[in-house]
């Protein structure tokens, strides 16, 4: 299914510029394959979330850049990066709120991880959930920035590296009508000197009172974890609401890692969920491993997006499934 594409901004670009330089390596989907991963599973077991919650988890695959690669379309990578796309600007601004009520939030159909912008509705009062993972100390700094608004700048905890959800509130400043409002969020190293990069996670993110809580849509299911589509073979899906959404879609997502460094998602496929979500649900799905009816190749995730619209609330919520898919 066709969405909207969204051109990155300046600073997108240039981390994008750096990415094309380097390697991309594979996300494992087997955790036993890296025994450091398997400890911090153990941990943020024990540890959940800094507000008290167990972060949902299904077979969660861990990042090792030693794995062979599955399959890719870009020599040194396990991603293509489509940079006429990227580059490819419209001739007027799209209408944000309109966009936002049909697409829901907004994510770059590549992005870095560790360092990536999102078009989504905001206001005043309203809660924010981030559920993430880092791999060493860090500096992890969330932005919001809407039109005649002064920006709000937030600091997560840096310290704790297990898996876990944080939660926010935005400032009254924004206003008592959700509005759209670009959220940024960037993971730096915690050094003295220059600043790099690190390994952020992201597993969640959502705001408004529908959406928070916890995050209101969780227990993401994707599975097996290798599938051969000439075979008829397809990848099966579900997730679990806590409230009530108007819409909702599936997206799939070919995953890359830099070595030691980000992740790189790139969005490949759409799927709209026909019915609402309602409270309490788990909804089934599947997919076939293909984008625009061509097969694809490689390693996948998940993410769902649920929303409502600007004029029932605008809230809405983000989750990224643990588990990983080779599509061979």
């Amino acid at each position: 299914m066709k969405r909207t594409t969204r051109s990155p901004d300046k600073t997108s670009f240039i981390s994008l510029l750096a990415i094309s330089s380097l390697v991309l390596m594979p996300l494992s989907v087997a955790a036993g394959h890296n025994s450091s991963g398997n400890q911090k599973n153990k941990d943020a077991q024990s540890q959940g979330s800094s507000d008290g919650h167990q972060a949902s988890r299904g077979n969660e695959a861990r990042p090792d850049p030693h794995q062979t690669n599955p399959g890719s379309s870009w020599v040194g990578g396990g991603i293509t990066l489509n940079f006429s796309r990227l580059f490819s600007g419209r001739q007027k601004p799209p209408d944000l709120p309109k966009m936002l009520d049909k697409e829901g939030p907004q994510f770059p159909d590549v992005y870095n991880m560790s360092d990536f912008s999102i078009e989504a509705y905001a206001k005043g009062n309203w809660p924010m959930v981030i559920d993430f993972e880092l791999e060493q100390r860090s500096v992890v700094l969330v932005t919001i920035i809407m039109e005649g608004v002064e920006p709000f700048y937030y600091y997560l905890n840096g310290n704790t590296l297990a898996r876990h959800q944080e939660k926010l509130t935005i400032p009254a400043r924004f206003g008592d009508t959700a509005k759209p409002a670009t959220y940024s969020i960037r993971g730096l190293s915690a050094n003295v000197g220059e600043a790099k990069q690190v390994y952020l996670r992201l597993f969640g993110i959502g705001a408004g009172p529908k959406a928070v809580g916890s995050l209101k849509i969780d227990e993401l299911r994707f599975q097996p974890g290798r599938i051969r589509p000439q075979q008829k073979e397809k990848a099966n899906f579900s997730f679990h609401s806590h409230e009530d959404f108007t819409k909702a879609e599936a997206e799939f997502w070919q995953v890359g890692r830099i070595a030691n460094g980000p992740i790189i998602p790139k969005r490949v496929d759409v799927e709209k969920i026909r019915d609402i979500v309602r409270r309490d649900e788990r909804v089934p799905g599947s997919w076939q491993g293909k984008a625009n009816g061509k097969p694809v190749t490689g390693q996948f995730q998940l993410q769902v997006c649920a929303w409502v619209e600007g004029k029932d609330g605008g809230d809405w919520a983000t989750a990224l499934s643990p588990e990983l898919v080779i599509v061979e």
